[in-house]
This record gives structure tokens, C-alpha cells and sequence, in this order.
């Protein structure tokens, strides 16, 4: 999972891209299509898992 691109997650669950990048600019995530979980969640201190929940549960907030 860490290794997958913004792109590739949004291509494979079907969410609208729109609101993702709204869901990570409202956790403080800056994500680019192409950059890896990985790469973004080391940026934030976070695990690629915590912003897999951020994309995908409406609402989900980083602590």
C-alpha cells in the first residue's frame, strides 16, 4: 500500500479526485498524483494507512 501513488488509489477505488484532495487539504496533507503513501505519510508523521482513511472515511480526521 505504501508504495501506490495517489493516482493508482484513486483509479482502483473510484473516488472522486475532487474530494479527495479536499479530504487531504483539510488533514494538512499536501499529496501529489504521482508521490507515494509512503512518501506522504513520512512528510505528515503518519503511517500510509492513516491517509488511506483520510481519502476514503468521510469526516476522518488525522489526530
Amino acid at each position: 500500500m505504501g508504495r501506490k501513488t495517489l493516482a493508482e488509489m484513486i483509479r482502483e477505488t473510484g473516488v472522486d479526485p475532487a474530494q479527495v484532495k479536499e479530504r487531504l487539504a483539510k488533514n494538512r496533507i499536501e499529496m501529489k498524483d504521482g508521490e507515494t503513501f509512503r512518501d506522504a505519510a513520512g512528510k505528515r508523521k503518519v503511517t500510509p494507512m492513516e491517509i488511506l482513511k483520510v481519502i476514503l472515511v468521510e469526516n476522518y480526521e488525522l489526530k
